[in-house]
């Protein structure tokens, strides 16, 4: 068991933290972090051994990828192959926001990321710190539900550090999460987007 820091966020602390998680994330490290819906287990995507930490904190199934948050449009574009018109229309209609999209990844994320598939669920989150954390860090970050696979959590802060207290470096607290849904997941790889997974927002796809 290693030892955990735990960081209680408030806007005269932001920076200190900041600069705490972003060490650790371009360290190869794992923190929990909040997000604009739960909490996330996260740290460098770029970074295989990285992907497989979490798995195993987790207790993941390797078959199942994980989301991956960046802080833009730009970033997106630097690890994903060509956005069609239509797609990048859709994006900018709910980013920042919680909805993820799935895009054909490229050789700059590893494939231990994508389970081997290919693709790679991304978001462009609305909190404040989780935005900022990345930025700093300046790689996209691992974001999955800070649970144990096949459980319920990732809401209640108190739960959250109860359960992983000792199983990553850094946790950060702010409070509990401002949604017990996840966010919605939408396939734009194909010709006509889908939504994979319904959640916190309500998305259009039109006809």
């Amino acid at each position: 068991m290693q030892s955990t820091r735990l960081f209680k966020l408030s806007p005269s602390i932001h920076a200190s933290v900041l600069g705490e998680a972003s060490s650790v994330v371009r360290n190869g490290g794992v923190l929990i972090y909040p997000t604009d819906t739960i909490y996330g287990i996260g740290g460098d995507a770029t970074n295989a051994a990285v992907v497989e930490k979490i798995y195993s904190i987790k207790e993941r199934e390797r078959g199942k990828p994980l989301l991956v948050l960046m802080n833009s449009l730009q970033m997106v574009e630097r690890f994903v192959d060509e956005i069609s018109p239509a797609a990048r229309e859709l994006v900018k209609k709910y980013w920042p926001g919680a909805v993820t999209f799935v895009f054909i990844a490229n050789e700059k994320l590893p494939r231990e990321l994508t389970a081997g598939r290919g693709t790679i669920g991304i978001r462009v989150p609305q909190h404040k710190f989780c935005v900022d954390l990345i930025t700093a860090a300046g790689v996209p970050i691992i974001s999955t539900s800070a649970n144990f696979s096949g459980t319920a959590g990732g809401e209640k802060i108190k739960n959250v550090i109860e359960e992983f207290n000792g199983k990553v470096e850094l946790i950060v607290d702010d409070g509990d999460a401002p949604s017990q849904v996840p966010s919605t997941v939408v396939d734009i790889t194909g010709r006509k987007p889908r939504v994979v997974r319904a959640g916190a927002t309500k998305v259009d796809l039109g006809d």
